[in-house]
């Protein structure tokens, strides 16, 4: 199923025995979101959505509400206030249609 997150995502989703053609991103290479605003967030939970429907997955999984160590926060902060909840909220609304 399709898993979106707003930082970093521990979870190994990808071939650890898989090689990248950059070698500064062998093995063991780690996926971490940079630069990311609640906009781009909501963006990538629609085309989530979109990714389940086409594949038949049943859900979107949200990796972490409270990782405040890993920057996966979608409770409300000084920085970004509700906007990664809105953003949620928002990709699901505009799904419906």
């Amino acid at each position: 199923m399709p898993t979106v997150t707003v930082g970093y995502d521990c979870s190994p989703r990808w071939s650890r025995e898989s090689r990248f053609q950059l070698k500064t991103l062998d093995y063991p290479y780690e996926p971490i979101v940079i630069n990311n605003t609640p906009e781009k967030f909501e963006m990538l939970c629609e085309e989530g959505i979109q990714f389940a429907r086409r594949t038949g997955a049943p859900a979107l999984f949200v990796n972490a509400w409270n990782e405040w160590t890993e920057g996966n926060v979608l409770l409300p902060e000084k920085r970004h206030g509700l906007g990664y909840l809105e953003a949620v909220a928002n990709a699901s609304k505009s799904s419906r249609t």
